[in-house]
C-alpha cells in the first residue's frame, strides 16, 4: 500500500510540476502576443538578466551589453569642438536614429538628401534639448521655452519629502551613472564579505536606480517618437502615410529575442510533456536544468538581492532549488510508463519488437 502511495504521490508531483511550467509559459505566450498596452507590457528575459547578480546573468550581459550602460551612453553627448549642435549627439543614439531613417526613405520612398536634412535638424534640437538648463540663458537662446513639455526632476530627501532641481538631461543621467555605480560597489561589497552589509540602504538604492531608469528612459523614448513624427510631417503626405502605415520596427531578435523564444517555447514543451508523461524523464532534465540556469542568474545567498517577484526570503534554498531537485530525481524514475503516454508509447514498441 505504502509503495502504491509513493507512485501515486510521484506522479502528482510530476504533473503539478508540468502544470506550473505549462501556465507560466501560457502567461508569457499571452503577453507577447497582446502586444504592449496601458496595462500589459511583453514579457521579456532582459530584466531578469540585467538584474541577476549570478555567473549566468552576467556572461548574458556581457554578450549583449548592459541596458543601464546601454541607455547611460544615449543619453551622454559627445565632447567636441564648438560646431553646431548636432555634432554633440550621443554615438549609439545617432547610430539607431541613422537606422530608422534609413528605413523610413525605403518604405516612403522619400529623398534621402531631403531626409537628412530634416534628421540634422532633429538632431539639433535632441542636443539642445539634452544639454540645456531649463531657465538659463542658453536655454531661452536656443528656443527651449516654446517646448511645453520640458521635463521637471526632483530629489527626494528623507522618506516621502522631495523637491525639484533645475537640471539638464544629461546632468541627469550623470546622477543615474553614480547611482548605479553605488549600487553595483554594494552588491560587489557584499560578494566579497560574504554578507548583506548594506541591508537597509540596498532597497532605498535599488528603488531610485529603477525610478531614474524608468523617467530618462520615458523621455528618450518621448524623444525619439516626436523625431519620428516631424520626419513624417515634414516629407510625407496623409495619403501616402494612409497608403503605406508607419515605418515597421526591425525585428527584435538577437541574443534576447532567442533567449526569450527559447523560454516561452521551452517552459510549455517540458510542461506539457510532464503534465501528460511524455518522454518524461528528458522533460523533467530539460526543466532541472532550465531551473538550475535559473538558479545560477538569481543564487539565493543572502547578500544578495532576491529575485523580481520572489515570495519571501531564502537562506541558500529557494523554491527554484527544491523544485529543481524533484525534477532531478523524476528524471531517474519511469513516472510516465506508471501512469502517462509513455506508457502507451512503451506498449507500442513492446508489441512490435514482439511481432519481429
Amino acid at each position: 500500500m505504502r509503495e502504491r502511495l509513493a507512485l501515486i504521490f510521484l506522479i502528482l508531483l510530476r504533473v503539478a510540476i508540468g502544470w506550473h511550467f505549462t501556465f507560466e509559459a501560457l502567461e508569457k505566450h499571452r503577453s507577447v502576443r497582446i502586444g504592449e498596452t496601458l496595462t500589459n507590457r511583453p514579457w521579456t528575459s532582459e530584466g531578469y538578466f540585467r538584474e541577476g547578480p549570478g555567473p549566468v546573468a552576467q556572461l548574458i550581459r556581457r554578450a549583449i551589453g548592459d541596458p543601464d550602460d546601454s541607455l547611460i551612453e544615449r543619453l551622454t553627448p559627445r565632447e567636441t569642438a564648438n560646431g553646431p549642435p548636432h555634432t554633440k549627439m550621443p554615438p549609439p543614439l545617432e547610430r539607431e536614429w541613422g537606422e530608422y531613417l534609413n528605413r523610413f526613405v525605403q518604405h516612403y520612398g522619400v529623398d534621402p538628401s531631403r531626409a537628412e536634412a530634416v534628421l540634422t535638424k532633429e538632431k539639433d534640437d535632441f542636443v539642445n534639448w539634452l544639454t540645456q538648463i531649463p531657465g538659463t540663458i542658453g536655454w531661452f537662446l536656443t528656443g527651449r521655452w516654446l517646448d511645453w513639455d520640458a521635463p521637471v526632476f526632483k530629489r527626494k530627501y528623507l522618506p516621502d519629502g522631495s523637491y525639484e532641481v533645475r537640471l539638464s538631461v544629461a546632468e541627469r543621467a550623470a546622477e543615474y551613472r553614480e547611482k548605479l555605480a553605488e549600487y553595483r560597489a554594494l552588491s560587489d561589497r557584499n560578494l566579497a564579505l560574504g554578507k548583506d552589509v548594506g541591508k537597509a540602504r540596498r532597497p532605498q538604492l535599488r528603488a531610485e536606480v529603477t525610478s531614474l531608469r524608468q523617467e530618462l528612459q520615458g523621455l528618450l523614448d518621448r524623444r525619439t517618437e516626436l523625431m519620428q513624427r516631424r520626419l513624417r510631417e515634414a516629407l510625407v503626405t496623409q495619403e501616402v502615410f494612409a497608403t503605406k502605415g508607419p515605418v515597421p520596427s526591425p525585428p527584435r531578435r538577437g541574443l534576447i529575442g532567442l533567449l526569450d523564444d527559447m523560454t516561452r517555447w521551452g517552459l510549455l514543451i517540458i510542461g506539457l510533456c510532464l503534465m501528460f508523461g511524455l518522454f518524461s524523464r528528458t522533460a523533467a532534465l530539460a526543466g532541472a536544468i532550465f531551473l538550475l540556469l535559473t538558479v545560477l542568474t538569481y543564487p539565493s545567498l543572502p547578500w544578495l538581492p532576491v529575485p523580481p517577484n520572489s515570495e519571501g526570503n531564502y537562506l541558500f534554498i529557494s523554491k527554484n532549488v527544491i523544485e529543481m531537485i524533484a525534477l532531478f530525481m523524476l528524471a531517474c524514475i519511469p513516472s510516465g510508463r506508471w501512469f502517462g503516454l509513455d506508457a502507451l508509447l512503451d506498449s507500442i514498441v513492446n508489441r512490435r519488437t514482439t511481432a519481429e
